[in-house]
This record gives C-alpha cells, sequence and structure tokens, in this order.
C-alpha cells in the first residue's frame, strides 16, 4: 500500500478501466450481432469482468492510501517499534499480533498463492520431505527490493556480533536528519540509543562499542555510499535499546496499536570516548596495512 502510495497510478488504472469497459460493450454488440458464438461469447466475457474486478481493487487500494496519513518514514518507525516490542515484551507482543498460526487454511493458501511462485521440497531419509527454497513471486519481491533501496524497509540477516554468529536488521542509506527524526520519535516509547560503527571493506570488520549490553535495532549507512569514489570504509548508524528496557509509557496497549507521531530532533554527535575508541581502531588497522 505504502508503494502505490508513493507511486500514486489512479489515473493510470482509471485509464486501463474505461478501455475494459469499452471492450466488454464491443464483445457485448459483437454478440448480439451473431459476430460471436455463445462460447466465445462467455470466454471473452469471463477475462474482461476478471480484468475489470482487478483493477477495481487496486484503484480501491489507491483511494484508501490517499486517505493514509502515514509516510513511508513512518514504516521504518513501526517497524523498528514491533522489532522493539518483541524483544521487550514477547508474550503480549504474540497477543497482539496477527501471526501465521492465527490464519485458517484457507487464508494460509490464499496467502501462498498470492505471494509464492514456487517452492523446493527436499527428499531425506524414509522418503521424508522438508520445506527447500521459497521463491517468491515478482510482482512482490519487486516493490518490496524498490523500498529497500530507497531506505524505507529493513532486511535481517546474518552477521558476526563478537564471537557470536547472530541476525542483525539492516536497512539502506537515509539521511542523519531523517534518521534522527526516528530515533526520537521512538524516544516516546522506549530509551532508545544511537551510536556509531565503522565497516572496514578490506578487513571486514564492523566495530561495535559495547555491543554485550546492547540489543540493536537497526544498522544503516550515514552516508551515501553509492556516490563514493573508493569504498575503503563506511559510516554506520546504529539504533539500540538496552537489555533491561522498559517502555517510557503507562497504556502498553499503544506500544502495539498506534505508531508514535513524528518530533523535531537534532543531529547526534559521537560522544569522546566513542570517538577516542573509534581512532584506536582506526589506527590500529592502519599500522596492520603498513609494511
Amino acid at each position: 500500500m505504502i508503494k502505490t502510495k508513493l507511486n500514486n497510478p489512479k489515473e493510470k488504472l482509471q485509464k486501463e478501466l474505461n478501455e475494459q469497459n469499452n471492450k466488454f460493450e464491443r464483445i457485448r454488440k459483437a454478440y448480439i450481432n451473431s459476430s460471436f458464438t455463445i462460447e466465445e461469447y462467455d470466454t471473452e466475457k469471463e477475462v474482461v469482468e476478471s480484468t475489470i474486478k482487478i483493477l477495481e481493487e487496486k484503484i480501491k487500494e489507491c483511494d484508501i492510501c490517499n486517505e493514509l496519513k502515514f509516510t513511508p518514514e513512518d514504516i521504518l518507525i513501526k517497524r523498528d517499534l514491533d522489532y522493539i516490542n518483541e524483544l521487550v515484551y514477547p508474550t503480549e507482543y504474540e497477543e497482539n499480533t496477527y501471526m501465521w498460526k492465527d490464519y485458517t487454511r484457507s487464508e494460509k493458501a490464499d496467502l501462498i498463492m498470492r505471494y509464492v511462485d514456487y517452492v523446493e521440497l527436499e527428499y531425506y531419509s524414509n522418503n521424508k520431505v522438508r520445506l527447500g527454497e521459497v521463491y517468491f513471486r515478482e510482482s512482490m519481491c519487486k516493490p518490496c527490493n524498490e523500498l529497500y533501496d530507497a531506505g524505507f524497509l529493513a532486511r535481517t540477516d546474518y552477521a558476526i556480533l563478537g564471537n557470536i554468529v547472530t541476525k542483525l536488521r539492516f536497512s539502506e542509506y537515509l539521511p542523519i536528519e531523517k534518521v534522527s527524526e526516528i530515533v526520537f520519535t521512538l524516544r516516546q516509547y522506549y530509551n532508545v540509543g544511537y551510536f556509531e560503527a565503522t565497516y572496514y571493506y578490506d578487513n571486514k570488520v564492523m566495530f561495535f562499542n559495547d555491543y554485550e549490553n546492547r540489543n540493536i535495532v537497526r544498522i544503516f549507512p550515514i552516508e551515501d555510499y553509492q556516490k563514493m569514489d573508493k569504498l575503503d570504509k563506511i559510516e554506520l548508524g546504529v539504533i539500540y535499546i538496552g537489555n533491561n528496557e522498559k517502555c517510557l509509557i503507562d497504556n502498553k496497549e499503544d506500544l502495539f496499536n498506534t505508531i508514535p507521531e513524528r518530533t523535531n530532533c537534532i543531529t547526534y554527535e559521537l560522544d569522546e570516548e566513542t570517538k577516542k575508541i573509534k581512532k584506536e581502531i582506526e589506527n590500529e588497522i592502519v599500522s596492520q596495512e603498513q609494511p
């Protein structure tokens, strides 16, 4: 729906709908004039009616999107908030979230048919079968990838944190002003922190300060690396919460049912201790590279 709101293709869809309605009228007249048999008429009529139904649904989505008050940035905020909620209040999060287990069999089948292209099944001992790779339809993947590239979605991927392999959430570059706005907005609900890290391409090292006592919410570039001539290192922003954080509001229901209103913000600066540690890491890497 956010993708629809960004593209706002209603005029194009309305034009296609008008063309299909005209086509339907031509088919009806052709049947009346005996140009079509009843079988041909039914076949053509079914195709056009199906196309009209799809177009009408898409136009309805556009109308709904035009009434939405939130922006693509709000989706990042909501997903960050959901991630924190699941960390801090897992039981309440599950109670307030429509999970896969809550869907009926027919609803699950409908979702799979709508979004999955095909799956691979793996056979192992005693003719048992398990699920392999799942391939999603391009109609779903393409807009999701475009939103990710624009910085409005996050992805979860494996990473090494200290000596532990874990999963972290990554998103694409957004200007620091927007990042600051997101952090300050989340701070209405949680004591969200922010620090900066550096990723060194040659050494494949990502430096995190005091990660043992922090739950990392999301990692993202704070510079538009795609426009950089040389990529030896890249500066990252990290949003996190402490291990024992609790929400800052009295009504916990708001954590699951609302999106916090975005607030004005200031630009972050690194604290002196983090600057010092980052400088020490940089000096160490430079000394290792020298013959």
